[in-house]
């Protein structure tokens, strides 16, 4: 058993479903979003083997989509291998058959995920000097020392990020639209925000003048845009975080990533693609949450996730700043 104390919030994810009723009351021919569940791979040290463990375990669930594909039951699906997972749109009339199919834990559905929005500190503040956050943290000295982060790449996945801001022009390495259903998308490729919060997230990073690191690189995912998305592009986002070209060969993701999304609850759902990016070699950075003392959110409660949170200008803690006891079996 394990028991933590998080007390600090920038970003969040995702919360679970224990179980649906697949039978009562629905009508069969509708077509539906579930997520199939499959048994966790956690034993891959590499991509190329998670990649190759997680589809040989998928084989019977494909081979069934793709006979129910060629029928009409189907309309489409996508695997993942930073989870175990099979999202599919089908109707309502072949849940039955695919929950029965071997691999298959769990089916659920394909919920939403929202932005962390940012809130301000009801602390009375009357002696506030310009980026004190920087110095409270140390920033400054690093600075001082010759290091403004150059040669670092962060990952970013929130809503996007405006190339066009004047504190984070030419800051963006490699940018990547996720679908709905969690495809990077052939069609966007300049980098864009169409709700803000991700651009408020990467100039705290890497802005020229706001942010922590800013000689630093970004790689950014648009994985709520508009300030939500789908379970599927979360899925598609740390997935596309790990592999950013396509080529588990290259050394070309990010050490760190930063998620600014999710869902309140000490809840196991995404334990699984955490652990996969900690396995190859990304921190995972996460909120601790928005809604104040006694509240957290997933993953940033999760054990091997570093959770951060809001602090004012007399370094107290925000008194929106989650902060609970959590504990794990």
């Amino acid at each position: 058993m394990k028991s933590i104390r998080i007390t600090i919030a920038i970003i969040l994810l995702v919360s679970i479903f224990s179980g649906i009723d697949l039978t009562e009351g629905r009508d069969n021919s509708r077509f539906v979003e579930r997520i199939l569940v499959l048994e966790d791979i956690n034993t891959a040290w590499s991509q190329q083997d998670l990649q190759t463990e997680t589809f040989k375990s998928q084989v019977y669930v494909i081979d069934i989509l793709e006979e129910l594909l060629s029928v009409g039951d189907v309309i489409d699906y996508q695997p993942f291998w930073i989870q175990n997972m099979v999202s599919v749109t089908c109707k309502m009339s072949v849940l039955d058959r695919l929950l029965a199919t071997q691999g298959v834990v769990a089916i659920m559905p394909n919920i939403r995920i929202y932005a962390d929005k940012m809130k301000s500190s009801n602390s009375i503040i009357t002696d506030e000097k310009e980026n004190w956050n920087l110095e409270m943290i140390g920033a400054t000295g690093v600075w001082e020392a010759g290091n403004l982060g150059e040669g670092a790449v962060i990952g970013v996945l929130d809503s996007g990020c405006d190339s066009t801001h004047p504190e984070l022009q030419g800051k963006i390495e490699t940018y990547a639209y996720i679908d709905n259903y969690g495809r990077k998308s052939s069609i966007q490729k300049v980098a864009t925000d169409s709700d803000g919060h991700g651009t408020s997230v990467c100039s705290v990073i890497v802005g020229e003048t706001t942010g922590v690191a800013p000689k630093a690189k970004l790689i950014v995912g648009a994985v709520i845009p508009g300030g939500s998305g789908s379970l599927t592009q979360i899925l598609g986002g740390m997935q596309w975080i790990l592999n950013p070209d396509g080529d588990y060969k290259t050394d070309d993701f990010p050490k760190v990533v930063n998620m600014s999304f999710g869902a309140p609850g000490a809840l196991k759902y995404l334990e699984s693609g955490i652990d996969n990016l900690l396995r190859m070699g990304i921190i995972p950075v996460a909120s601790a949450g928005n809604n104040g003392e006694g509240s957290t959110s997933n993953p940033g409660n999760f054990p091997d996730v570093l959770a951060v949170g809001a602090v004012d200008f007399t370094e107290g803690v925000t008194d929106f700043s989650g902060g609970a006891d959590v504990s794990w079996e």
